[in-house]
């Protein structure tokens, strides 16, 4: 497991990082629809 860092916070981050930067963006283009479909319903 040469990989893996020893410090479990810093695994911890590892992991749990890209999860919620792609969780952000997911909700990000979301959000995005919503207020174009606002747009375009005026």
């Amino acid at each position: 497991m040469g990989m893996y860092n020893k410090n479990p916070f810093t695994f911890a981050m590892n992991v749990i990082t890209p999860v919620v930067l792609t969780a952000l963006g997911i909700i990000m283009l979301k959000l995005a629809e919503c207020e174009r479909a606002k747009e375009s319903g005026k």
